[in-house]
Parts: C-alpha cells; sequence; structure tokens
C-alpha cells in the first residue's frame, strides 16, 4: 500500500490510525515488525519497524555496523482535537450529549458546525469476557458541536470564548446513549460484551482537497503533522544510506501534551531501540556512544506561513510562504533544535538536490511554540535542526498547506537519510 498525502490524511483520524498506516506502508514496502519483549536477530540490508502503544512508531533500515553514525527524522503523529468524556454521554434535550476534553492546543470554534466521525482506540470484553483492544472510525457525520444562534448571543461576533466543560459538548441525536455504543461496536467490527475504556477523539470527516485557483494549496485536518510523518516514512523507504550508516525514522506520540509518556519524545524509547541496533551488530556500549557522536537528526514539524490578513503577526524578515520553500526554524531559547552549524550542513544538503529554503524566527515581542527536536536532541545528544512546510490556521480543525512543500519535505527527508 503506498500512500499519497491526500490518502494518507484521510484515512489516520487519530494518532493510532496514522501510526497503522505509517507501518502498513513500510511493511508493503518489505519492512518486517519487531516486537520489543523478543530478541532482536537483524539481517543486513533489510529495513525493520517497531511499535509502541499502537501510536508511535520507530523504523530502520539496518546495514550492520553503525560505525557511521545514525541518521534520524523525527515527526509526531497526534493532532490537537476534542476527546470524547464517553463515561459522561447522556440523554439530554432531545439529543445523545457526549462531553469532551481538549487534547492539545485546539482553536476551539474551528470545531463548530462541522460534520464530524469519531475515531480512537476503546478496550472492551469479548463474548468470551475476554479483555481487548480494537482501532474504530465512525468515517460519517454523527456529531456536531452546533454554534448557538445570533439571536441568542448578539456579542458574538465581538469575540467567542467558549467553555469545553459546558459549550462544546458533542451532540450525536439519536434516541439513546445505546445507539453511539451500538456504532462503536460495529466500528470495532467484533463482538463487544462490555465497553471497558476508550480513547475517541472527534474529527472533521471532510476529506483532505485541493484548494486555489491554480490549485497549489491542500486544506486538510492534521497537517500539523501528519505530513511529517508521510514525508519521514517516503524518505526512509527510498533511503540509499552511504556505507556505516543508519537511517531511522521515529514518528513520536503526545506531542500535543509535552511528550511526557512511554510512547512520547521525552522517553527512553528511540534511545533504546538506537541501542539495540548497535547491540543487534555485535557492537558494545562504547559503540553506540561513538554512533550517536557521529549522528545527525533532523526533526520535521509544521511552520507557520505568513497570513495576509495578519502580516504583523510575522517579522518580516523571518515571513515564510506557502510553495516558496521548505522552512528552517530558530529560536534563542532553543524551542527548536536548529544551530548555525546544523543548518549550514542542511542548506548545503538542500543546494545539493535543488531544495529551496526559507527561515522562521517568532517575533522578539511574541511566545514561540516547540517541537520534539530540542527532546530528542537533548536525550540523545545528537545535533538537530527544526524545519517543517508553512501553514495557515495551525492547531485549526482544518488547516492550509502548499502541495509543493510536500514534494519537496518528501525529497528533503530522503536526502537526509541517504547522506
Amino acid at each position: 500500500m503506498k500512500l499519497n498525502i491526500f490518502q494518507f490524511l484521510d484515512k489516520s483520524p487519530s494518532a493510532f490510525h496514522a501510526a497503522a498506516n505509517a507501518c502498513q506502508m513500510l511493511q508493503d514496502a518489505g519492512y518486517e515488525q519487531l516486537d520489543e519483549t523478543s530478541h532482536w536477530q537483524l539481517k543486513s540490508g533489510k529495513g525493520y519497524f517497531v511499535t509502541r502503544n499502537q501510536s508511535s512508531v520507530v523504523a530502520f533500515q539496518y546495514h550492520g555496523k553503525t560505525t557511521g553514525g545514525f541518521r534520524l527524522v523525527t515527526g509526531h503523529t497526534d493532532s490537537p482535537a476534542p476527546k470524547l468524556k464517553l463515561a459522561g454521554a447522556s440523554f439530554s434535550n432531545g439529543s445523545v450529549r457526549v462531553p469532551i476534553q481538549i487534547y492539545g492546543g485546539d482553536i476551539h470554534t474551528s470545531w463548530q458546525d462541522r460534520p464530524l466521525g469519531v475515531a480512537g482506540r476503546i478496550a472492551f470484553l469479548d463474548a468470551k469476557k475476554q479483555a481487548k483492544t480494537a482501532l474504530v472510525n465512525i468515517n460519517r457525520p454523527v456529531a456536531v458541536i452546533p454554534n448557538l444562534a445570533i439571536h441568542l448571543n448578539h456579542g458574538v461576533n465581538n469575540g467567542l470564548a467558549l467553555n469545553p466543560q459546558s459549550q462544546m459538548a458533542a451532540l450525536f441525536a439519536g434516541k439513546s446513549v445505546d445507539d453511539l455504543v451500538a456504532e462503536l461496536a460495529k466500528a470495532a467490527k467484533q463482538k463487544i460484551d462490555t465497553i471497558l475504556d476508550a480513547e475517541l477523539f472527534l474529527y472533521d470527516i471532510q476529506p483532505a482537497t485541493v484548494v486555489g485557483l491554480d490549485n497549489s494549496l491542500i486544506s486538510s485536518p492534521r497537517l500539523d503533522n501528519l505530513t511529517s510523518c508521510h514525508a519521514a516514512v517516503c524518505g526512509l523507504i527510498a533511503a540509499k544510506p552511504a556505507k556505516g550508516i543508519t537511517p531511522v525514522i521515529f514518528l513520536a506520540d503526545n506531542e500535543e501534551i509535552g511528550s511526557r509518556t512511554p510512547q512520547g519524545a521525552n522517553s527512553t524509547y528511540l534511545h533504546t531501540v538506537m541501542d539495540r541496533i548497535t547491540l543487534a551488530a555485535k557492537g558494545t556500549q562504547e559503540d553506540t556512544y561513538r554512533a550517536m557522536a557521529a549522528s545527525a537528526m533532523l526533526s520535521i514539524d509544521s511552520a507557520h506561513a505568513v497570513h495576509p490578513n495578519f502580516a504583523d503577526k510575522h517579522d518580516s524578515a523571518y515571513a515564510p510562504k506557502m510553495n516558496q520553500g521548505i522552512v528552517v526554524k530558530h529560536n534563542a531559547d532553543f524551542k527548536y533544535a536548529t544551530t548555525s552549524e546544523t543548518a549550514s550542513r542542511f542548506r548545503a544538503l538542500c543546494m545539493k538536490h535543488g531544495i529551496k529554503l526559507q527561515d522562521f524566527v517568532n517575533r522578539s515581542d511574541m511566545p514561540c511554540g516547540s517541537t520534539i527536536g530540542p527532546t530528542c536532541s537533548a536525550e540523545l545528544g545528537v545535533p538537530g535542526l527544526d524545519i517543517g512546510s508553512a501553514l495557515w490556521a495551525m492547531h485549526s480543525c482544518r488547516e492550509i498547506g502548499g502541495l509543493k512543500d510536500h514534494d519537496d519535505l518528501i525529497k528533503a527527508a530522503n536526502a537526509f537519510l541517504s547522506e
């Protein structure tokens, strides 16, 4: 299964589905799945991948000795979204009403008046009373978070501050909560006795689509950061590394909430896999340290394109535009991993491959977001840099990006992993 970016976005309504689709792409390209609890016997010239929590993936090509170090490309599988509080579901004023909590830093109002599906993972007892889990995707418009009519909220156009607890519950219509449970059981494609727990998210069911007079833009949910995951997988599959180089990609979960989970970047996950690669090559702990010292990292996460209606939100010297090059991101407080040394090496690589670059630095009077780049760089002791494709409306229910930028992102990931 080779998915283009539109297919990957549409088929990945949650981090669980994004990880599953990345694994399927790797498997179809000949990569073999490993189990963290088993002994690893790696064969030179083969590709491998390992998952954790069904939402995070590390994949690599194995070529024996790791004397040339690792080439690491990182991204994250999760995106901001309303998460259902399923136990609070009730039948209220003629509709099935399910309260939500906000996962990550979303734009609340962007979720209103949209046809929404439900996707994620459920834990349940099957007909034999065995505990199991299943990914679910109710890929049809079953929910909505409706606006209040202007007649009942005359000041709405002066600014709307929504209370997530009381004003953002998802409304499903239906006649009882059992209707929703039945839909989840149907989506799980298994016989369910009792749902024990759930990690379920709302998502915009409108497919990714081309936008613009010249068809140069893409409108879609979860561009941040599934574009990076897709680029990393495509780049790894096509990579032809130099002798002694081990190309690795890390698609981490939970970046949007700080990465402090076993499957997040602020864990030992990536470091452990890299240790095991060296050990599989019959190396010592010193060989691991030497490989780390010879390694380099490319963190890919979405960047801010200058917004024509809000151009003053950018420093005019660092105002990236969509379809005009990959963005190299810098920050004095190292919210991004980029240094002058890592940036210069990447610029030289992109010049060699004909890839255009732009630069982003926040306005000095505005705070800066961050990525998993600094976390991974610090955890591993590997120098890195942060790049991304430029977006409008980042963290909205629906974001806008440049099609050419995504092609360049794949090209850059492949070049980095192949050097």
